[in-house]
């Protein structure tokens, strides 16, 4: 179950919307973006039970994406050939205290220095860039 992760600094906040709002609200500084996707994967280092939130399409095994921090870097990963309770493991085992599911299977693509070092999957017109200030 290879993993591909890339990462830099930054400050982030996640929340997990079924809880109520002083579970996981995010801090008093004014949103500037925002990334909406289901479902929470850690909050606080842990490892959450997700299993009642799967589609049956997360269930399966493929590239699974998420997007993740720790007290100093922003984490994307893509687990090979996973599922979404062993990317929480990968998650967690790089250290990452908060993590979102991201799409993964065939929109899943890491381009990292001039190269793709997961995919190209689908063509979409979205993307997460990490980039040096």
């Amino acid at each position: 179950m290879p993993s591909h992760v890339a990462g830099c600094v930054a400050t982030m906040s996640f929340g997990r919307p079924v809880l109520p709002p002083e579970v996981g609200a995010l801090n008093d500084a004014p949103i500037t973006a925002g990334i909406s996707m289901f479902m929470l994967l850690m909050q606080g280092g842990t490892v959450l039970d997700i299993s009642a939130e799967q589609t049956a399409k997360q269930i399966e095994r493929e590239l699974k994406g998420a997007l993740g921090t720790d007290d100093t870097y922003v984490y994307l990963v893509i687990t090979e050939n996973a599922s979404l309770q062993e990317s929480q493991l990968v998650l967690q085992a790089l250290g990452v205290k908060d993590a979102i599911n991201l799409d993964g299977g065939g929109t899943a693509a890491m381009w990292i220095q001039g190269q793709y070092t997961v995919g190209p999957g689908r063509l979409l017109p979205n993307a997460i860039l990490l980039t040096k200030p």
